[in-house]
């Protein structure tokens, strides 16, 4: 089963390591992964090549040098990130009530958090104190205009008469800021390790927290 989405006229693969299809995705995915885990400056192209069982020539091939991988990684993340927004606008088109415009949110959610995207969000929420472009997409994409769009959709429910009043600003950085934090969850859970709560249970306590507080 093939499990890419088309973004901008290209395909992103969205789910495991072992599914990339090329080289150059596979040497993107574990980049990030590696990345992600021990730190952009700790990581070199020699590792990153063991990883994927191939020659460092290989990637150079691809990339020009660590730095052009390093941009790519971010790119491609910020791209993937956006899936859900684009998405989403499609989903809520035909709600007609608060209920199905907050179910919308938290199945489009689900549908694209992955292994490259978790690994992603993370390594830019600790890069981004040492890479203005790490800082730029983590503030200006994961942080305002997600924040932003959110509001937005709760407004919209307000303004149709869906939803009571709430303060949505604050919620909308709640939903955000706990998408953020499920990333270090899901890594931990891929890693093996313990974490403190499953997410798919977070995401269906904050859901039901949301629609309470918006319910007529």
């Amino acid at each position: 089963m093939k499990n890419d989405i088309i973004y901008l006229g290209q395909q992103y693969p969205l789910t495991d390591i072992q599914e990339a299809r090329s080289t150059k995705d596979r040497i993107l995915l574990e980049s990030t992964i590696m990345f992600a885990q021990k730190g952009y400056t700790t990581i070199s192209i020699r590792d990153i090549a063991e990883r994927c069982n191939i020659k460092p020539a290989s990637i150079y091939n691809h990339f020009k040098n660590k730095e052009a991988l390093w941009n790519a990684v971010l790119e491609h993340t910020k791209k993937l990130y956006f899936i859900y927004f684009e998405r989403l606008e499609k989903s809520i088109e035909d709600s007609s009530s608060f209920e199905e415009v907050l179910g919308c949110m938290f199945i489009e959610l689900k549908n694209v958090v992955t292994i490259f995207n978790y690994y992603g969000i993370s390594l830019i929420q600790v890069e981004q104190f040492r890479d203005e472009n790490a800082y730029d997409i983590f503030s200006n994409v994961f942080l305002k205009y997600s924040i932003e769009f959110i509001k937005d959709k709760f407004d919209d429910c307000i303004k149709k008469g869906w939803a009571k009043e709430f303060d949505t600003q604050v919620i909308a950085t709640l939903f955000m800021h706990s998408v953020l934090i499920s990333t270090s969850i899901r890594i931990n859970t891929h890693m093996e390790r313990e974490s403190l709560c499953d997410v798919d249970q977070w995401y269906c306590s904050l859901e039901r927290f949301i629609l309470k507080l918006g319910s007529l």
